[in-house]
């Protein structure tokens, strides 16, 4: 099966709809300008997206996991307001 192309446009409402990453393509195009987005291909003047190059690019934007909590400076704070 051949790779999905997108546009801009399509490409930042494919990264907010799969991604949840609020995106439009004013901003992909800054991103490229400043060569940090996701890769591209020019078909004449028309930015090209592969689908893999969106997802590859978004999954690595996305950290890991976090757990709610108190942060490790506040406990360290705690810790020594007890001793006291």
């Amino acid at each position: 099966m051949q790779d999905p192309r997108h546009r801009r446009d399509d490409a930042a409402s494919y990264l907010r709809d799969k991604w949840g990453i609020p995106c439009s393509a004013g901003h992909l195009a800054n991103l490229a300008s400043r060569r940090i987005g996701p890769k591209y291909f020019l078909f004449g003047r028309f930015p090209i997206y592969l689908q893999s190059e969106l997802d590859r690019w978004a999954q690595s934007r996305i950290s890991q996991p976090k757990t709610a909590g108190v942060p490790s400076s506040a406990r360290e704070t705690t810790n020594l307001m007890k001793g006291c």
